[in-house]
């Protein structure tokens, strides 16, 4: 495996994990999903596989960028990035990360869930985010795909709202 692969592959991990402790879910880790067909991180306990699947929600392109580089241990010049209406935008970018993995057909577990972090150091408090999702959601303008539940959780406090 490449080792950006391992890299985005343990920040999967690290994101499931937490998921499961915020949740007080005790499951045992079994193995990486597929990249094909299965979630990211694969659980289980006492009969019951779940499928986690994790996505980030970033400030923009050149916000995950910069984490990526960072977390890569490369040089990433950030000097000319100027980020503008940070916060107005956070709600359209976890709709936007929702919509894309429901297309998304998975399989081989009996329960999935989608996490959506939040990594976004500006926003101390993700309710907002949380309140605009519920409201596209009771309107009826997303589908959940295959996920049995959906939940936002945020990077740098322990926040942890379900969607679905």
């Amino acid at each position: 495996m490449n080792p950006n692969a391992t890299i985005k592959r343990q920040h999967e991990k690290a994101i499931s994990d937490r998921l499961l402790d915020l949740l007080n879910w005790k499951f045992n880790f079994v193995r990486e999903g597929n990249d094909k067909n299965e979630p990211d991180m694969i659980y289980h306990d006492n009969g019951l596989v779940i499928g986690i699947e994790v996505t980030t929600n970033y400030l923009d392109k050149e916000h995950a960028k910069e984490l990526w580089a960072i977390a890569r241990k490369e040089d990433y010049d950030h000097r000319n990035i100027v980020r503008m209406d940070i916060d107005n935008n956070a709600e359209k970018y976890a709709l936007n990360a929702i919509y894309q993995k429901a297309q998304k057909k998975y399989q081989n577990c009996n329960f999935y869930v989608l996490c959506v972090e939040v990594n976004n150091p500006l926003v101390g408090d993700i309710s907002y985010i949380n309140d605009y999702l519920k409201t596209v959601i009771q309107d009826r303008w997303l589908d959940k795909g295959n996920f049995d539940q959906v939940y936002l959780i945020a990077s740098t406090t322990n926040q942890i709202f379900r969607i679905f």
